[in-house]
This record gives structure tokens, sequence and C-alpha cells, in this order.
């Protein structure tokens, strides 16, 4: 029946409503401004710029981040640091190298202002420039320990190299709709974020990756690894995800591993809830998704709700177990990618809650049992022209 897929499919994607959203910052987690003498910086207007060492001036980072002023440098030896952050002012932040400094999340995270527990929080439109770093969990319960590594809000922008986001899920990993990388922004929460992500490798998440989400959320994801590295999972995670209205530019990232193991999921396209490599949902005008590879997922790249303003070209899809590329409900152009491996469908044209149509111009199908394949609920129609 119409609808049937898609109201599955949504465990695809970040859930409304799981937090309240009244909660307030702990006044652990509070940022107060440091008095000047304690940095030797009498003239905080005359300031320029200095660099606070992790842990030779300041025993842990969120010391370090509350006694710094905006354009500072916080440098971070190497080590495991055990705690909970909040950023509301433009830092910089530089670890020792990529699983050298290790930021670990405490037995307990408590909740920020949306009600959502995330190891590094990123608010108040700051600037944060960070690498170096590894961030990780895991929460320290069965569900809902753990939203985010890192949480971009308030319209802040994260910029991030050189380090890797891991472990963001429950004890044990399982289900529950939490557990993202890297979230930009959140449609439910009515906050937006940016992002520049670059060379960083996000592993063994929950439910995403990369997830950049609603109105007025814009990012640059490229040159990363997305690979989920979990044991099979009752849930349907996705790879990187762009959605609500958010715009992303999606390129030159390697995306795999996203196998759900859940009752609800499977190969039927209509009825059954997949997870994804690339997960595109109702995206602003301007995303892009190009020269991706992406492999070994229950669907390569899914296009669901969009239009042919989304573009998706030029990536290198292989070995994603029931559709290279699906297209649904929308209409859609697609071009220069190369499809391979022993999947069901190349390209998948689904029409669930509406009609689709789609353009496919100089695609490469090779080694799937159905290049392309045509998915319909009731009486709707899904159709496509080869060029």
């Amino acid at each position: 029946m119409a609808g049937n897929h898609f109201s599955k499919l949504k465990l695809v994607m970040i859930p409304v409503g799981l937090f309240v959203v009244l909660m307030l910052f702990p006044s652990s987690l509070m940022v107060a401004h440091a008095d000047s003498d304690a940095r030797g910086d009498d003239d905080h207007n005359a300031h320029t710029g200095s660099v606070i060492h992790v842990p030779l001036n300041y025993s842990s980072i969120q010391a370090a981040v509350n006694a710094a002023h905006a354009g500072d440098t916080i440098q971070i030896s190497s080590g495991t640091y055990t705690e909970q952050i909040l950023i509301s002012k433009s830092l910089q932040i530089k670890g020792a190298g990529d699983g050298t400094t290790i930021i670990q999340a405490p037995s307990s995270l408590s909740n920020d202002i949306f009600g959502a527990a995330n190891i590094i929080d990123i608010t108040n439109g700051s600037i944060i420039k960070i690498s170096g770093l590894t961030v990780s969990g895991p929460g320290s319960t069965a569900c809902n320990s753990v939203t985010a590594g890192i949480f971009v809000s308030e319209g802040a922008t994260l910029k991030i190299t050189k380090s890797t986001i891991t472990d963001i899920h429950d004890t044990p990993a399982g289900g529950c709709q939490n557990g993202v990388g890297i979230l930009v922004g959140r449609n439910s929460y009515g906050t937006t974020g940016h992002a520049e992500i670059s060379n960083v490798k996000v592993t063994k998440y929950q439910k995403g990756g990369i997830v950049v989400d609603g109105v007025g959320s814009t990012a640059i994801i490229k040159d990363n690894q997305v690979i989920w590295e979990l044991s099979p999972l009752n849930i349907a995670s996705n790879g990187i995800q762009v959605s609500r209205g958010a715009v992303a530019t999606v390129s030159d990232n390697k995306v795999s591993g996203n196998i759900c193991s859940a009752p609800s999921c499977g190969s039927n396209l209509i009825s059954d809830s997949q997870s994804t490599g690339i997960l595109v949902y109702q995206s602003g005008t301007k995303t892009v998704v190009y020269g991706n590879h992406i492999s070994q997922n229950d669907v390569g790249i899914l296009v669901y709700q969009g239009s042919n303003a989304v573009q998706v070209k030029d990536n290198d899809v292989s070995s994603n177990r029931f559709a290279g590329i699906a297209l649904a409900d929308g209409n859609y152009k697609i071009s220069d990618n190369k499809i391979s491996g022993l999947g069901n469908v190349g390209i998948a044209i689904i029409s669930d809650v509406s009609n689709t149509t789609a353009t496919l111009v100089d695609n490469k199908i090779h080694n799937v049992a159905t290049p392309i394949g045509t998915f319909t609920s009731g009486l709707l129609t899904s159709t496509y022209t080869v060029k």
C-alpha cells in the first residue's frame, strides 16, 4: 500500500521528537569567561590571540575553553581526556595527532539546552577549528546515552580535519535512534549549524556518521572515510545524511558498511527499510553528491522526495546489496555514475507516495542482476529515460 515503504524508511532518518526541549545546561557545563588576570591579559580589547596549553596551563580542556578569549588556540598534548565539552566562542583546538589526543566520553553525559547528550557541543554562532583529535564514546547505557560525538547548533560553524570520531553508540549498541558521529543542525530542535569536514574518519556510529539537518544548515563534506564497522544491528543506519532543507556538497568520500539486520529491513524497496551509504532526503536545492566511493551498504545512494536540483554525478557505487542508486518520489537527473557489483538493482526508480521520473545520462552499470528497475505502489508510476 502507498506509504508503507517510506513510513518504514523514516527509520533510516534521524527521527524528531525524541528529546525534551526545555532542559538547561547543568552548572558544571556553563562557560564562564575567565578573569583577564588569570591569563596575564589585562586589556581584552587589545587581545590578538594566545596559545593555551593543556595540561600545562589547565588540567582539562573545558577549563582551557572557559579561560580562553575568542581567537585563542588551545593546544592539547597527547593523552586521554575524559570530559564533556561546551564551546560557545570562536577558538582553534589542536591535538597532538589523530589517535594520540583523545577526548573520551565520561560515564554519564549531561543534556544540553535541547535535551541532547553530546561529547562536544559547539554553539552560539562560534567558529571552531579542530584538528589532530579523536572524539570517542560510547555512551554508558542501553538507549539514548549519547546523541552525537560533536553537535553544531545555534548557527555555529565547525571546521574539522585530520581527526577521528568513533564509538558513538549506546552500550550495548542497538536499535535506539541516536548515536551520530557529527550532527550539524537539527530540524526537530529548530536549530541550524554549518560545517567543513575533511580528512576525518567516522566509524562505529549507531544511527548516522555525518548528518546535516534542517533549513539553513549547510556543509562541505569532502575526502572523509565514513565506515560503519559495527556488528549487525537492528537499526537502519546512514553514512552521510543531508535532510529537511539542509544543503551540502558531498564529494570524494569513502562510505561503506551500512547494513541493517532489523526484521523490518530487507530487499523490498517499497515495503522494507534499508541502511544507506548516502541519504539525501528533502534536501535544499544545490545539494551535490559527486566523486564518492560507496560500497557494501544496503543502498549506496538514496535520494528521497527531492528534485533534479539535487546533483548526483561521477560516483563509484559498488557491491551494495539491494540497490546502487535509488531515486524515490520526485523528478531526477543523474549522470556519469559507475555502478557495479552483485547487488539486486543498479538504479532503482521508486514511487511510493508520488510519481517518480528520472533522466539517466551516461551512467555505467556492470555485473548487477537488474541494471535499472522500477518499483511502484498502488496506481503510481515510475518512469525513466536513458541518454
